[in-house]
């Protein structure tokens, strides 16, 4: 809450300023991650895709140079699952941070930019949830997970991996804008997600698999003995947005005669 507190107050407090060549920003977009990659289900030949939207609000100021423009923001964003192997938004995470885009050519109508943007997960619905492929961080359904463990005969215990948190994200941007109307502009980008994924994994025979799975019975105190365990991944997604940059020029007053 301090961090979403923090990024109000950047954007109101840049309202103050009388330079032209400063001015308040605000930015809405949506992402699709990951535009590459693919999630096999253990028992089967197929392979299917699974995708995060990620929505994301940005406020913040502009920063006008001699040609370009900077852009300083706080992030906010709601990460989830579309539907694939389970329903849609079944695994719902809000995250914030802060970021800084630099614009090239901030006078022309078509503005190549690059930009950095890093997050971290404060509220999630998914602790402790079930994760099928921890190197792509999928969540499947609790009632599901026995179906996709696939027990076999001779095997009498899995390993199995639940989501603990998300405590870093770092995308690059890189894309261009074009100008709709005066200060407006369309935006598409790709972005390169760094992601920090925590992890705690239990070793579980089929009964316990069946028990955890099947009748929802929460694993939190058996998970509080189990080591927090680090993932990096590394994921391309694509980004579709809008921009818009306030302007509080004073228009001059006519002379009187």
């Amino acid at each position: 809450m301090k961090i979403i507190i923090q990024i109000a107050f950047l954007f109101l407090i840049s309202t103050t300023f009388a330079q032209e060549s400063i001015k308040p920003i605000i930015q809405i977009s949506e992402e699709i991650n990951p535009l590459f990659g693919y999630t096999p289900f253990i028992n089967s030949k197929d392979e299917h895709r699974t995708h995060y939207l990620k929505s994301s609000l940005r406020l913040g100021i502009q920063k006008s140079l001699k040609t370009d423009v900077i852009n300083i923001f706080g992030s906010y964003q709601l990460a989830g699952n579309l539907k694939g192997q389970v329903q849609g938004f079944y695994q719902i995470s809000h995250f914030a941070g802060v970021g800084f885009e630099y614009i090239f050519n901030k006078d022309k109508r078509f503005r190549p930019f690059i930009g950095l943007v890093t997050t971290s997960e404060f509220k999630t619905n998914y602790k402790n949830g079930y994760l099928y492929d921890v190197t792509k961080g999928y969540p499947i359904s609790s009632q599901e997970s026995l179906v996709y463990l696939g027990f076999e005969d001779g095997i009498s215990s899995y390993f199995i991996t639940y989501y603990h948190s998300t405590p870093f994200i770092g995308s690059i941007m890189t894309g261009c804008e074009w100008r709709i109307i005066n200060k407006l502009y369309l935006r598409l980008s790709l972005v390169n997600d760094l992601q920090v994924l925590k992890t705690r994994t239990l070793l579980l025979t089929k009964n316990e698999a069946i028990y955890y799975g099947y009748t929802n019975h929460t694993i939190s105190k058996s998970l509080k003995n189990s080591p927090v365990e680090t993932t990096i991944m590394n994921s391309l997604g694509i980004q579709l947005g809008l921009s818009y940059a306030f302007s509080f020029k004073k228009k001059p007053k006519p002379e009187t005669p």
